[in-house]
């Protein structure tokens, strides 16, 4: 039985890539059974990083910590 368990990803201006990422990591967790959710922390990326990450929330097992600041 896997045990649960959160990964943090810290991120600032990966709006580009981080969507490849997280459902990169999704796939791996399905195809070994792991329980797990990504947390994505955005240091208030100008480029709309954690608005991608609200996005995929409703299909990935990820949520974002938006930061003021960097």
């Amino acid at each position: 039985m896997a045990l649960p368990f959160s990964l943090v990803v810290p991120t600032y201006n990966e709006a580009a890539g981080i969507e490849s990422l997280l459902r990169a990591l999704d796939a791996t967790f399905r195809e070994n059974g792991l329980d797990g959710e990504i947390i994505v922390v955005d240091d208030n990326s100008p480029d709309g990083t954690g608005a991608v990450v609200d996005r995929l929330a409703t299909q990935l097992p990820v949520r974002c910590l938006h930061r003021s600041g960097k």
